[in-house]
């Protein structure tokens, strides 16, 4: 997954500098917009399908080609939306093409069935074929699009990545056991699922709904401005994902247990979380400035303030993993849509009153309210269901970031921030290591041993 990310990274750096803001902006704007029709397809379904899959590893093939069909058939039904919205939305028709062929990443979407692989614990799977899509991507990109005219190619080979990907997902689903198409079965997780889509449309608003209101507020370019810094944000997300994944398993495992075999687990993916965490956004907010303008160009700059507090909402989306973990496993998901659709809805507040008045930074300081919200709601409800993310897994990490950033302050800023990063990450390395704040769970991974071994999952 890091991996793909990456080459997606740099696929999205080429397009920045290629497309300008205002053609980057475009992108942004179609992106944020089709999120919303494909919310439905695999936002809960996805996670659903995957704990069905955990639950029932016999089954899989079966559940994922009764759950393919059913997403094919939502997906066709959001096509229909998004042309609809498209013809009567007031924008120039370049705009509207693009957002037609984002359109068509709805059905790959609904077609790919990584989700299967991850509740079989096989994400290695799942991992080379998005590296594959990726890869099928950006060549595409760099191959056809030259200037701001080829914008339209952009999602065109989108598109192409994601469907090689699905393709290559489907051969390998052919091996696990014989395909077979049941319906019941696929509305029976859809049903299920109901919260679980609940929660992320919230989380869509949480992170789109900014975009496009500076879409329609200020323009393309506003939000290419806005947009570019993200997908550094993006990319760092992929992060928190795989911390997320990789406890998941063994989250489900000490649920059939005790509170305490899930509060040890809960605890330990939190210690993880926040080592990661802290160095991202410290250093992230220190180098902000040398880090937009060198890799998407001088005429990005304008995004920096946006980046800084976009970094510090990505911390808390880092840091409230576990907490999803839990409310998954324990079958809770109806109390976390509670906390993010409220936070959905103070987001959404905070936007209508700051963008038109801070632009770009009225924008990142909603997200990080209506992020710092959902974590602290998410933390107060797993406690009171027994399960504390004990402070001490945040004091020692903090420690060591203070003297990064120290660091970071006094050398960093006088050197190339490719040599800032790696000097921050020798600085919070090595003053990790001498105040014994290595996480438990990432010491035996650099001894070459299984990051979660046996004898800790429970």
């Amino acid at each position: 997954m890091l991996l793909a990310r990456v080459i997606a990274f740099f696929g999205t750096t080429y397009l920045a500098r290629t497309l300008g803001p205002e053609g980057f902006g475009t992108i942004g704007f179609a992106l944020a917009t089709v999120g919303y029709f494909g919310v439905s397809i695999s936002a809960g379904l996805d996670e659903a399908g995957s704990l069905e899959v955990a639950r029932h590893p016999h089954r899989a093939s079966s559940i994922a080609s009764s759950m393919t069909v059913v997403r094919v058939g939502l997906a066709f039904v959001a096509l229909g939306g998004l042309a609809l919205l498209t013809y009567f939305l007031a924008k120039p028709f370049t705009v509207k093409i693009v957002l037609l062929a984002t359109g068509l990443s709805l059905l790959t979407v609904a077609l790919d069935t990584s989700w299967v692989y991850k509740g079989l614990a096989k994400n290695s799977i799942a991992g080379v074929a998005l590296v594959l899509g990726q890869a099928l991507y950006v060549g595409g990109a760099l191959v056809i699009v030259q200037g701001p005219a080829d914008v339209a190619w952009v999602p065109l080979m989108q598109c192409l990545g994601e469907l090689g990907a699905a393709l290559l997902l489907g051969v390998f689903l052919l091996r696990i056991g014989p395909l077979h198409v049941d319906l019941s079965q696929g509305f029976k997780i859809l049903n299920n699922s109901w919260f679980l889509l609940t929660s992320k449309v919230g989380r869509i608003v949480l992170f789109t709904f900014d975009i496009l209101l500076l879409g329609f507020l200020f323009g393309e370019q506003a939000v290419g401005l806005y947009s570019a810094p993200y997908r550094i944000c993006l990319l760092l997300l992929a992060l928190a994902a795989v911390i997320q994944i990789a406890y998941l398993p063994a989250f489900a495992h000490a649920a059939t247990q005790s509170s305490g075999a899930l509060s040890n687990v809960s605890e330990r993916s939190w210690e993880v979380a926040s080592a990661v965490t802290f160095p991202v956004m410290v250093g992230g907010w220190i180098l902000a400035e040398p880090i937009i303008g060198q890799i998407f160009g001088a005429e990005y700059v304008g995004g920096v303030d946006a980046f800084k507090f976009l970094l510090l909402s990505l911390g808390c989306i880092m840091l409230y993993g576990g907490a999803h973990n839990v409310f998954l496993v324990q079958q809770q998901t109806h109390i976390e849509t509670r906390i993010i659709v409220a936070g959905a809805v103070l987001n959404v507040l905070l936007n209508i009153a700051l963008i038109p008045y801070f632009e770009l930074a009225g924008a990142a300081i909603s997200r990080v309210a209506a992020e710092g919200f959902i974590l602290a709601m998410g933390l107060f409800a797993v406690a009171k269901m027994g399960i504390r993310m004990p402070a001490r897994s945040v004091i020692r990490p903090f420690g060591a970031v203070v003297a990064m950033g120290i660091c970071l302050v006094f050398v960093g800023r006088h050197i190339h921030w490719v040599g800032s990063v790696g000097l921050g990450f020798i600085v919070y390395a090595a003053f990790l290591t001498l105040l014994r704040g290595v996480p438990q769970d990432i010491a035996p991974y650099l001894m070459n041993r299984p990051l979660l071994s046996p004898r800790r999952v429970g």
